[in-house]
């Protein structure tokens, strides 16, 4: 119930970014979320008054030293490995560098060497404040990331199943992402470009379309981790054919659906716009779901084979 509460908050803050922020969305934009957000709020409390101000310094500290923080709690159980002690601290510094370039976004651009801004017109890059901010981000991140497998392999904890889990939460967020924030923007900033009528009610309807795939995708992961977890939890037993059934069931569903629903959308746009004068338009086919539903579908039926061969094994021995 957590997770769901959780999953469907996402995806209305992932609804009000793709309806306020028309342009410049990416996905980079999830992964410096946290950082864009938090950034955002500190530099608006400086402007505010001298109160406020003081308050966001505050935080900002606050928010650099969580890494020390940890650091001191885990010296005080006595649960500390050597290479935390160098790795934590530069892990803070770069916390704050990081946190201070979504606050101060201009200073990235007053860092570059004056001869490639002289040279380069790069004011002009498109997007250019998401692409400098974000590496600096992913340094944070390649920072944590060996952090967090260092600290895996030193402790022999080492659990494929739980990074494998942790995996597929990414790829339904980052689905969840695409379709709320990058597609729905992309929608708004188009339908206000066109004029053509018909031309909108295709935009419209593919989204709807795209929601709808998306959709059962994202449920046919969450289907596919329930099963990971089963899994983990009992290995190859019988009790694992229902969740197989419905993994297998769903998967075939979403594929019929997903060539049904596109193919439909390709006839109504083909009828639609063949009527204008001057008007292109595309057939698009959705190779990537059709790909991994394939494969969810192919593995489950795989699976369900093994399962239904061990205990036929079992009953001849």
């Amino acid at each position: 119930m957590k997770r769901l509460i959780a999953f469907i908050s996402i995806c209305i803050l992932f609804i009000v970014i793709g309806i306020v922020e028309t342009d410049n969305i990416t996905f980079l934009s999830v992964m410096i979320l946290p950082f864009s957000l938090v950034g955002r709020l500190l530099r608006e409390m400086s402007l505010i008054g001298v109160f406020t101000n003081f308050l966001s310094m505050i935080l900002f500290i606050c928010i650099t030293l969580l890494p020390i923080v940890f650091l001191v709690y885990k010296i005080y159980k006595k649960k500390i490995s050597v290479f935390e002690y160098g790795l934590l601290p530069v892990l803070s510094f770069v916390l704050g560098k990081t946190l201070y370039s979504f606050i101060n976004p201009h200073t990235l651009y007053d860092g570059l060497n004056p001869l490639v801004r002289d040279i380069t017109p790069i004011l002009d890059i498109p997007n250019l404040e998401v692409i400098l901010t974000s590496g600096v981000a992913y340094i944070f991140y390649i920072l944590l990331t060996i952090y967090i497998f260092s600290l895996a392999y030193v402790n022999k904890k080492f659990d494929s199943m739980k990074y494998f889990k942790i995996l597929i939460d990414i790829i339904v967020i980052l689905y969840a992402f695409s379709v709320l924030s990058i597609s729905l923007s992309n929608l708004i900033s188009s339908y206000q470009e066109i004029t053509v009528l018909e031309e909108q009610n295709v935009l419209v309807i593919k989204y709807i379309g795209e929601v709808l795939i998306s959709g059962l995708l994202i449920f046919l992961f969450i289907v596919f981790r329930g099963f990971i977890v089963e899994l983990e939890k009992d290995g190859f037993q019988e009790s694992l054919l229902k969740t197989l059934k419905k993994l297998y069931d769903n998967s075939f569903i979403l594929l019929m659906m997903t060539l049904v629903v596109q193919g439909t959308i390709n006839l109504y746009q083909f009828m639609e716009l063949d009527k204008l004068m001057n008007i292109r338009f595309s057939f698009d086919i959705p190779i990537s779901t059709i790909l991994v539903v394939s494969i969810i579908f192919i593995l489950s039926r795989y699976i369900t084979r093994v399962i239904e061969l061990k205990k036929e094994n079992e009953l001849i021995i």
